[in-house]
């Protein structure tokens, strides 16, 4: 249903992922219309957002710590991994790995 509400939205100026709904702008300018847009949808099939979801600044803190986490392990991953893809690239045999410190334990 959020699907066919918002078609002429998805990707333009509205991204959209399980329960949570992203209106986005590339100018300051445009974001009032875009808004704009998104509610007269909204009233047109006469749906309703869910106002008992509020996010609070600790919930957003949560999430950003949660996020810079993710990010730091997988800039880290490509130096752990780096042994394994080497002994693929040279054809070895993944027993060899075995004298290799192990990548994956600290």
């Amino acid at each position: 249903m959020v699907s066919k509400v918002f078609s002429t939205q998805i990707g333009r100026n509205m991204e959209i992922y399980v329960d949570d709904m992203l209106i986005k702008s590339r100018e300051v300018a445009d974001h009032e219309a875009n808004l704009r847009e998104s509610f007269e949808n909204l009233q047109k099939y006469n749906m309703r957002l869910n106002p008992d979801n509020p996010q609070t600044q600790k919930g957003v803190h949560r999430l950003t710590g949660r996020i810079a986490a993710l990010t730091r392990s997988i800039s880290r991953f490509g130096d752990r991994s780096l042994p394994f893809f080497r002994a693929i690239k040279k054809g070895e045999n993944l027993n060899g790995l075995r004298s290799v410190r192990n990548p994956f334990r600290n």
